[in-house]
């Protein structure tokens, strides 16, 4: 049965929780872990569920059930479909167990189907159990993950990041992948992750070494005058952690927010004096004669110059008497 990614039941089977006569829960992940747990169950035996992991030749290995027989774990039971499986990890970890002094067993479909056939009890609350986890849709987060505990090899890693790379071509899966995220960030989390940012960035010797270990530049500080008011104030410029090379120059020019407007007007109004002034010339060389206020501020609009007097020079007198000095 294939179901959506992330439900209990996938395309191996059926996941769910199982309680043993004793009240112990556990979380199975297959109808063929259901039936050797209801088995052992039946017959008395104490038994855990994927409790340790082992390192077994540069890999991990969580085994399905741990049967304790005095308080002392005696034997491991591994639940697989095929008998193809099943040999294959009578291989790979019987070794590893006899060193150990545990009994290790493989069991597959065959063994199940005659466990279902000895006891029909067992067999009638399988299919119950089946029915009722194909009903509820469990997530498969935390421990409930087949592979939570199990770090990945390095090439495990790669090829997750290959394959991961190749889907991304896709802008299908690239807006999946971003809803999903986008979905796992709920209030709760966000609140938590804040929360801890908090206590970290409360320390501000924290903060700032943190800023630099992701930063892959540092700051110099430069000194600068005020292009307004010429006060001394300093900026920082960015060069390259490794090579020292200026990554990001500080064009900063003016020391404050107020200083730098009363800079750039200042700019812009010598810049309209001049070509009021150029215009003035041109003006007088033409009709040899001084223009009349609004004769003048029309002869701007034409050439396209700004055409108000009173913001450069005050007066039209004024402009006259300035042009006069400059002749002079």
């Amino acid at each position: 049965m294939r179901c959506k990614k992330g439900y209990d039941n996938t395309s191996r089977g059926y996941c769910g929780w199982y309680t043993s006569k004793n009240n112990k829960r556990c979380y199975l992940r297959s109808k063929l872990e259901y039936v050797v747990a209801s088995w052992l169950d039946e017959r008395g035996v104490d038994f855990k569920t994927e409790e340790k992991i082992y390192d077994v030749n540069g890999g991990r290995y969580k085994p399905d059930f741990f049967i304790y027989i005095h308080n002392k774990l005696q034997i491991i039971l591994e639940v697989k479909y095929s008998k193809k499986e099943c040999v294959d990890y009578l291989k790979k970890y019987s070794e590893l167990f006899k060193r150990k002094n545990i009994l290790y067993i493989v069991f597959y479909e065959k063994h199940i189907n005659q466990i279902r056939k000895k006891y029909p009890k067992i067999s009638n609350k399988t299919n119950a159990w089946i029915l009722n986890s194909a009903k509820i849709h469990h997530d498969m987060k935390g421990s409930k993950n087949p592979h939570y505990g199990i770090k990945h090899s390095s090439y495990s890693k790669k090829l997750i990041g290959n394959m991961t790379r190749e889907r991304c071509k896709s802008d299908k899966y690239r807006k999946f992948l971003s809803k999903s995220v986008k979905n796992s960030f709920t209030k709760e989390r966000r609140q938590k992750i804040s929360e801890s940012a908090k206590k970290r960035f409360a320390n501000d010797v924290f903060k700032q070494e943190f800023i630099e270990a992701i930063s892959k530049n540092i700051n110099v500080e430069r000194k600068c005058y005020c292009r307004n008011c010429n006060t001394s104030f300093t900026v920082m410029d960015k060069y390259d952690k490794i090579t020292h090379v200026l990554v990001k120059y500080n064009e900063k020019i003016c020391c404050s927010s107020s200083c730098g407007v009363k800079y750039h007007t200042k700019i812009k109004t010598d810049d309209k004096r001049k070509k009021q002034i150029r215009l003035l010339k041109i003006f007088i060389n033409t009709f040899n004669r001084v223009p009349l206020r609004k004769e003048f501020k029309l002869y701007c609009i034409n050439f396209n110059i700004p055409c108000d007097i009173r913001s450069t020079f005050g007066t039209h007198n004024k402009m006259i008497k300035e042009y006069v000095n400059w002749q002079n």
